[in-house]
C-alpha cells in the first residue's frame, strides 16, 4: 500500500532529523552542518517521500539532486561533527544511521511492478521548491491548498471520533461541521 509506505517513510524522517536537531541542541554539531542537514531534509529526504512512488531513471535532475545533498550531508557531518575528533563510533554511527538508512529505505520501498510505480495516487512529481513558489504566486492555488488541509484534517478527526465515544464528543464539541456530517452519516453522539 502505498500511503502506509509514504507513512513509514516520513516516519523515519521525522525520527532522523529530530535526532539530528538533538545533535545539534547538545552541541555534538555546529549550527552550520544542521543548515546543512535541514537543507538536505526538507529539499532532499521530504522531496523524494512527497514524490514516492514515481521512478525515476539514474540520470534524472531528481537522482542527481539527491546524490548532490547526500554528499553535501556527509562532508557537512565530516567536518563539523564536533565528537568526531573523540569517536569515530559515533561518526559511524551517525553517517549509518541518520545519512545512509533513510535512503536505502527508501531506494527500497519503491515498489518494482511499473503500475504501482507510476500510479502514485496523490502524488505530483513536481520539486518541493517549485510547488513552494507556485503555491505563494497564486491565490487559487492556496485556496485549493486550503480547501485539501481542510479535508485531510475533517476525515482525520473523523475516523478519530470512530475510536472512542470520548473522542468522538471531543471532536464534535471541536467542530459543528464534522459534528453536522456525523449526524447525517448516523454516527452521532
Amino acid at each position: 500500500n502505498t500511503a502506509r509506505v509514504r507513512r513509514a517513510l516520513l516516519g523515519l524522517w521525522f525520527v532522523t532529523t529530530s535526532a539530528e536537531l538533538g545533535l545539534w541542541g547538545y552541541g555534538f554539531v555546529q549550527t552550520w552542518v544542521m543548515a546543512v542537514a535541514l537543507v538536505a531534509n526538507l529539499w532532499g529526504g521530504l522531496d523524494a517521500i512527497l514524490r514516492f512512488p514515481v521512478a525515476h531513471k539514474p540520470e534524472s535532475t531528481f537522482v542527481v539532486k539527491q546524490v548532490m545533498l547526500l554528499l553535501a550531508k556527509t562532508m557537512s557531518y565530516t567536518m563539523g561533527l564536533v565528537i568526531f575528533k573523540r569517536s569515530l563510533i559515533t561518526f559511524t554511527a551517525v553517517l549509518m544511521l541518520d545519512i545512509c538508512a533513510p535512503a536505502v529505505a527508501f531506494c527500497m520501498s519503491i515498489p518494482f511492478e511499473t503500475h504501482e510505480k507510476l500510479r502514485g495516487d496523490d502524488c505530483a512529481n513536481v520539486d518541493i521548491v517549485l510547488q513552494l513558489w507556485r503555491l505563494a504566486a497564486s491565490s487559487r492555488r492556496r485556496q485549493q491548498c486550503l480547501r485539501t488541509c481542510k479535508g485531510w484534517m475533517q476525515h482525520c478527526l473523523s475516523e478519530v471520533s470512530e475510536a472512542s465515544p470520548i473522542l468522538k464528543v471531543m471532536v464534535c464539541a471541536a467542530s459543528p461541521e464534522l459534528r453536522r456530517r456525523l449526524h447525517k452519516a448516523g454516527r452521532s453522539i
